[in-house]
């Protein structure tokens, strides 16, 4: 991908919040030029409005990115003078030309894509132009048959069907050739733009109950889900037509990577009501990159102060992610057990499963390519990463946003204090950590647990089911027992081999460590009670009396109230505390 290349950003509507957002994007740091599409004077005024102190330069083709306080513009000239929040159909022209510039730079191979800001569609048709959206503009402009329109937050992608359509035309629009065509474009565009090998679609039905066997309508049947079903043939995860108002519960949704559903308004309310503001419209099927915010031009809030960037911030974020190239040059190191997750469906999974918080002190542990790092950094005020490769430690500012919140410490996490970092706020440690290393980097985690708040890590399936287990199962062992003493443990999910690059031969698994502030029960001898729980787990196929001859006598088990015909297994961690603290000789 070629560095010099902008990207560019058009600032929409000249009365609405497009103009105030993009005066945030002067405090991003990306590797290529960032340029706005605006007129100088409007954007100036508009500063100087907001008290925002921003250096304004004119984007004559430079290779380098702008600083921090500074950002590059491509004037277009308006046609009236604009008051913030004040429609005139006399600049509906001008948004035109943002927009015609933007996809011609971009179709001419001299930019690496677009970002839109809104516009006012009625403002546009009321001039005289035939305008419906975006997504038809620039599949018209790029002369491609179809186009996708989806939108995606960190938990949900929903991709439309039909888009700007009245309501009684949908089901005319969709065709069995439709339905073929946005499903071969959604499913290419999540393997290629999403790194999802394997995707897993769930699709709306257009009537009520999915038509309830044709009786509230015959489109699943005789349209849709012969489509599907032909999908299916080939080996597609794709489900027949469901009923779209139990399709968007938690129990469906873990097991999807992308919505399809029928038309705008069933699948876009639901995805707005979990993620307003941070959401990005992705147009799939271009044969560039095209995002664009998840909201409308915000009259009222513009020249105001009170509208938030935060949908153009994710739209950065995911054109950051998207073009920049993570992983030239740097193979997987045996030696340092690694293997990069790449898999985007299980990265916001675990980063929703964190939930970080702006002002957490967050670290993280083996950052590789920066798949967990990058949306990690944009939820926090600082982000500490500790990484052994030192290549792979150079290259981190490069790929991530926020490069100026990084803490970058080059060590071996098992010789590393953490409680160095805690200061005067618990930390919360996340990591896909290697399993050569992973039960003593954890032993070594849990003696620090006074300074950690939780711990969000990936591992082995079979050590995580180790971790977790509870008495009288073959997974249950000192793992479990001396995790268990020092933090509540807890299973999240499971991550298939594919997540990650190379695929590892085994499943993996994240979970959840939460350090006890107070130990539920506490030994009188911690020395003591490790060595015992190590001692008969080496012997585990025999009896406690006859692993611990020697050891404990009748009388000591008896004051443990333990049965000596035990296997260790069996007991529970109140019983291997009481055990040690019955015992008289040291272990």
């Amino acid at each position: 991908m070629n560095l010099s290349l902008p990207l560019y950003v058009t600032s929409g509507e000249p009365a609405g919040i497009g103009v105030d957002i993009c005066l945030d994007l002067a405090q991003r740091v990306d590797e290529r030029p960032v340029v706005v599409l605006v007129d100088r004077d409007l954007i100036q005024q508009r500063a100087k409005q907001l008290n925002k102190h921003v250096e304004f330069i004119d984007y004559v083709g430079q290779t380098s990115p702008s600083a921090v306080g500074q950002l590059y513009i491509q004037h277009l000239r308006l046609n009236t003078t604009v008051h913030a929040g004040q429609l005139d159909v006399n600049n509906a022209d001008y948004v035109i030309r943002q927009l015609a510039f933007a996809a011609d730079m971009a179709l001419q191979g001299k930019s690496v894509g677009i970002v839109t800001a809104p516009v006012q569609k009625s403002v546009i048709n009321e001039a005289g132009l035939i305008f419906s959206g975006h997504t038809e503009f620039f599949q018209e402009r790029a002369g491609v048959a179809r186009v996708v329109m989806m939108l995606a937050t960190k938990s949900l992608r929903v991709a439309l069907v039909t888009t700007h359509l009245p309501l009684r035309q949908v089901a005319d629009a969709i065709t069995p050739q439709r339905l073929q065509q946005v499903i071969d474009i959604l499913v290419h565009d999540l393997k290629t733009k999403f790194a999802i090998t394997e995707p897993r679609i769930l699709v709306c039905g257009l009537n009520p109950h999915a038509g309830e066997g044709g009786y509230l309508g015959d489109e699943e049947i005789k349209i849709i889900n012969p489509v599907l079903k032909s999908y299916q043939q080939q080996g597609l995860a794709i489900s027949d037509a469901l009923p779209a108002d139990t399709l968007f519960t938690p129990e469906h949704l873990q097991h999807a990577d992308a919505i399809l559903a029928m038309y705008h308004d069933q699948g876009l309310p639901v995805l707005k009501s979990q993620g307003f503001g941070e959401a990005i419209n992705i147009t799939l099927g271009l044969p560039f990159i095209r995002t664009s915010v998840d909201h409308g031009t915000a009259l009222t809030l513009a020249g105001t102060g009170l509208a938030k960037s935060s949908s153009l911030m994710e739209n950065f974020m995911y054109q950051i992610n998207a073009l920049n190239p993570k992983d030239e040059g740097h193979k997987a190191r045996k030696r340092f057990g690694q293997n990069f997750l790449h898999d985007q469906r299980v990265i916001e999974k675990i980063v929703r499963a964190v939930n970080p918080r702006r002002d957490d002190h967050l670290v993280e542990i083996g950052p590789g390519l920066a798949a967990l790092t990058s949306p990690l950094i944009a939820e926090v005020d600082y982000l500490n990463v500790v990484e052994l490769d030192r290549d792979l430690a150079a290259g981190l500012p490069e790929r991530v946003p926020y490069p100026e919140r990084l803490n970058i410490i080059e060590a071996d996490a098992l010789k590393f204090d953490f409680s160095s970092l805690s200061k005067d706020k618990p930390l919360r440690i996340v990591g896909n950590l290697p399993y050569n290393i992973s039960t003593p980097l954890l032993f070594h985690l849990v003696q620090q647990g006074a300074n950690i708040q939780d711990m969000h890590f990936m591992l082995q399936k079979e050590v995580v089911e180790r971790i977790t287990a509870q008495p009288n199962t073959k997974e249950y062992g000192r793992l479990s027992v001396m995790l268990q003493y020092y933090c509540k443990a807890n299973y999240l999910f499971e991550v298939p081999a594919g997540a990650f690059n190379p695929p590892p031969k085994v499943t993996s698994a994240v979970f959840r460590l939460e350090p006890y502030i107070e130990k539920p029960i506490q030994a009188q001898n911690e020395k003591n009670f490790a060595a015992l729980v190590a001692h008969v787990f080496t012997q585990r196929r025999k009896t406690l009396r006859n692993s611990l001859k020697g050891k404990l006598d009748d009388a000591a088990f008896e004051r443990a109230n333990v049965d000596p015909m035990a296997r260790p297994e069996n007991l529970t961690l109140e019983q291997f505390v009481a055990l040690s603290d019955a015992s008289i000789e040291s272990f």
